[in-house]
């Protein structure tokens, strides 16, 4: 009887079931892994951006129509961060007391 109990606890419960690893020995038996003792790639550089290519006659036709009515615009509004706009949109925008101190420069055509 006793070699029978010895064989049947040498032998696994489940046949089809993998066995267990075995267990880690030495000095480091419970630690974790080792952390990595290479250096991580680096990206590869990317490609410097391409300069700003210049506006086309187009672009620079349009940045001269009034933002609101898009006619053509007779000045800028340094405090309406640029904008361009007509006499008629530039009057009615800027009515209230604080829009009238706003510094404008004229377009030249």
């Amino acid at each position: 009887f006793a070699q029978r109990a010895a064989a049947a606890a040498a032998a696994p419960l489940f046949p089809s079931a993998p066995s267990a690893p075995a267990a880690p020995s030495g000095r480091n038996a419970t630690a974790l892994p080792a952390a990595p003792q290479h250096k991580p790639q680096q990206p590869p550089a990317s490609r410097p951006a391409a300069p700003p290519r210049p506006p086309s006659p187009a672009e620079r036709e349009m940045e001269r129509w009034c933002v609101i009515c898009n006619d053509d615009a007779v000045l800028w509004c340094n405090d309406c961060d640029g904008d361009a706009y007509c006499r008629r949109c530039f009057r009615e925008g800027h009515r209230d007391e604080d829009m009238r101190a706003h510094k404008t420069v004229p377009i030249r055509r």
